[in-house]
């Protein structure tokens, strides 16, 4: 009896080896996110099935040029989950296969289009008490942002120094520098130069009773001090701008009080490449003008953007200008109908042109308006817009799309609800607005500036309560939140 119970366990036995079998079938599409950000841990999901009823394991291939480990075995008709961390961007299929027990594979499953994109919204807490004000793009990837911080000084007393910090493409701190001159210094402008490094500058103090005072310094790729010059003969405003020249030089921008009445004046100054003074030549005689930005031209000269105050109707007008390089101006042109204009930012354009980005206010006592004017080299408008947001602030910063649109940031707008969010506005080559967006974080986001990116998207760089803001968008305005939970860890 015991020998024949032993010949069928031995028959079932060989019969269950003896018995064909059956590859796996192809995994479920797999799902999970497919649109998601660099740098950020994603999880996809695949059901598995043998018609042998046979366990089985599943193997990820991501598109990007890298496949998954082997997950653990799982029991048919059951689920796979397995984690990914993009570190690229760009548009991949993702697959699965399956492999039971005896090593038979299936076939591949269908494929889920994932789009990875290079975005970013990051907090800089490492400063201390810090506010971004510029960044531009690097001159060998990445960018360099500016700003300032606040220290305690030797008398125990705080004060301002530069901050500048240059980012990698993921928004990295690569390397940070502070300088200090004076007591109260903050940077507003930088370009970088055509024999490398970048040039910053600011304003700064010698005290609370004292004016107001310019510095320029230039830095090389690592963000060590080239040369520093001060401007300290003039009682000059807040805002400052600069550009680089058609050579190795550099044109700044300043305004300057001339007398207790607060008339003032606009001051171009020609710098060489080691920050000597070539000339200086004043603008707006016999009128009370001020300058927020300037741009080299297609032809060399140089256009500067601002505001005229006329005192007989009590309003003012854009002001917009164009001079040589020897500082003889060319043409000088007002623009705007309502109650107060302004002219904050400017770009070059294809063809001969340029792009101004503005504010309005229609009537007395309303909020500004969001205006962009195009000009041609000879100040002629090719168009002018305004546009629906109505801004506490005027444009803080434009620039150009990959796509021949432009990007304006305000650094806060109002909308409907009466909240207070940083604004930006994307328009198309003849000012259509394609998309528009808006951030903040307790309601205390600013954000001053923009960079385009390698990509075809944006930085912006500003503060919040919680420290340096950067954000990295894309093209079309994509960017990750910053979440609420993150934020109550902090």
């Amino acid at each position: 009896m015991k020998g024949l119970q032993c010949f069928f366990v031995i028959l079932v036995i060989l019969s269950s080896h003896c018995r064909k079998n059956h590859k796996p079938l192809a995994p479920s599409k797999p799902k999970g996110s497919d649109t998601v950000y660099v740098d950020w841990e994603c999880e996809y999901i695949v059901n598995v099935s043998d018609p042998d009823r046979d366990s089985v394991q599943v193997q990820f291939v991501w598109g990007d040029g890298t496949i998954s480990f082997w997950s653990d075995f799982v029991a048919s008709g059951g689920e796979v989950v397995m984690q990914k961390v993009w570190d690229r961007s760009g548009e991949f299929y993702v697959k699965a296969r399956a492999r039971d027990r005896r090593g038979d594979f299936s076939s591949y499953s269908d494929s889920l289009k994932v789009k990875v994109l290079n975005v970013w919204n990051k907090i800089y807490q490492d400063f201390g008490k810090a506010y971004a004000t510029l960044i531009c793009p690097a001159n060998k990837g990445g960018y360099v942002v500016g700003g300032h911080t606040t220290i305690r000084s030797f008398d125990s007393n705080f004060r301002n120094v530069i901050l500048l910090f240059k980012i990698d493409e993921r928004g990295n701190v690569k390397w940070r520098r502070t300088f200090s001159i004076g007591k109260d210094c903050k940077p507003w402008a930088i370009c970088s130069s055509k024999i490398g490094g970048y040039v910053v500058v600011g304003t700064y103090t010698w005290g609370i009773q004292s004016g107001r005072n310019i510095f320029v310094l230039k830095i090389d790729e690592e963000g060590n001090l080239v040369w520093q010059r001060s401007l300290e003969n003039h009682e000059f405003g807040r805002d400052v701008a600069i550009c680089s020249d058609a050579e190795f030089g550099f044109l700044l921008v300043a305004n300057i009080y001339l007398n207790e009445t607060g008339e003032r004046r606009i001051l171009a100054i020609k710098l060489d490449s080691l920050g000597k003074i070539v000339w200086q030549k004043e603008f707006g005689e016999d009128r009370d003008v001020y300058a927020y930005d300037v741009c080299l031209t297609h032809d060399s000269c140089y256009l500067v953007v601002g505001y005229v105050n006329i005192p007989s109707v009590g309003n003012s007008l854009m002001y917009v200008f164009k001079f040589n390089q020897s500082g003889e101006l060319i043409w000088e042109k007002s623009f705007g109908s309502g109650w107060e204009n302004e002219a904050t930012c400017i770009t070059e354009s294809d063809q001969y042109e340029y792009l101004i980005a503005g504010s309005t206010v229609p009537t007395e006592g309303k909020n500004a308006r969001v205006v962009l004017l195009k000009i041609d080299g000879s100040g002629n408008v090719l168009w002018l817009k305004e546009y629906k947001a109505e801004a506490s602030d005027a444009p803080q910063a434009i620039c150009k799309a990959r796509d021949g649109g432009y990007v304006v940031l305000v650094s806060s707008a109002i909308w409907e609800a009466g909240d207070v969010f940083a604004y930006v506005l994307k328009v198309d080559k003849d000012g259509n607005c394609l998309w528009e967006k808006s951030w903040s974080i307790s309601g205390a986001d600013v954000l001053l500036d923009i960079a385009p990116a390698e990509d075809g998207g944006f930085v912006m760089a500003g503060f919040n309560d919680f420290g340096i803001h950067l954000i990295k968008m894309s093209i079309n305005g994509e960017a990750p939140e910053l979440w609420k939970e993150l934020l109550e860890d902090w």
